[in-house]
């Protein structure tokens, strides 16, 4: 930790002495507009659109995914006759949000800033499906002992939510409205989205509920369960490139 904040003294200390000679361009609001692509682990793919409200704060607006991740894999559950059976179970990781994001300048001539914002996007990070074609309306099947429901085309579904709304706080090097045409910036943080949870559709209802592990009530759900819970950040490191249009 103190290391850390010896980096961190250290960058802002040396940041405004850096061409100390040259004149530095004052920012206005909304004066300047610049766009930015990169590419982080966690973060994905993003692009962006920056534009500063004073020379100390720097307002981004953007999209960022990851590429979907489709996995399949044999589900074994326990049909309406109490016979052990196996079906064919597509995964599918699904992270992308829209985001609002604010640097925080400590100084004119500062490469270093803070970032607060959010990122808002879709709740259901991870999906399941399986065809079960066996499955009458009304239906489900038994894994552990939770019952999961069928929709109507016999395809049995669940998604591991998390909050759709994401705030964020981080650090980074860089301007994302350049003081001149192009440069590049840094940046990491964390994304606190809540403790991530599993949902089934309810056989009675045909709502997707949250799951717990009582419902499961197989040991070994509990260290997933309990390892989910813990689960309340997203840490992300990105880098990019920005360029200024005016």
């Amino acid at each position: 930790m103190r290391k850390f904040i010896a980096i961190i003294a250290a960058t802002l200390l040396a940041s405004p002495l850096t061409k100390a000679g040259e004149p530095v361009e004052n920012f206005g609001i909304f004066d300047h507009v610049s766009v930015g692509v990169g590419a982080g682990i966690l973060d994905g793919i993003g692009f962006e659109a920056a534009a500063p409200i004073t020379d100390f704060v720097q307002m981004r607006m953007g999209y960022s995914f990851l590429p979907k991740i489709k996995s399949d894999a044999e589900l074994d559950y326990t049909d309406n006759n109490n016979q052990e059976q196996t079906a064919e179970a597509t995964f599918k990781l699904n992270m992308s949000d829209f985001k609002v994001l604010f640097d925080i300048y400590p100084a004119r001539r500062s490469a270093f800033h803070f970032t607060v914002g959010a990122y808002m996007g879709k709740d259901k990070i991870l999906t399941g499906e399986a065809y079960v074609p066996d499955l009458k309306p009304g239906e489900g099947i038994l894994i552990g002992d939770y019952t999961f429901g069928a929709d109507d085309d016999q395809v049995v579904r669940a998604a591991i939510k998390v909050n759709s709304f994401k705030p964020y706080l981080g650090i980074g090097f860089g301007h994302h409205v350049p003081r001149k045409r192009v440069n590049c910036s840094f940046d990491m943080g964390v994304q606190f989205w809540g403790s991530p949870a599993a949902y089934g559709r309810d056989v009675d209802s045909g709502e997707y509920i949250k799951i717990t592990k009582e419902d499961v009530g197989e040991e070994s759900a509990d260290e997933y369960f309990d390892m989910a819970s813990k689960i309340t950040v997203l840490p992300v490191i990105s880098f990019r490139i920005n360029g200024r249009i005016f």
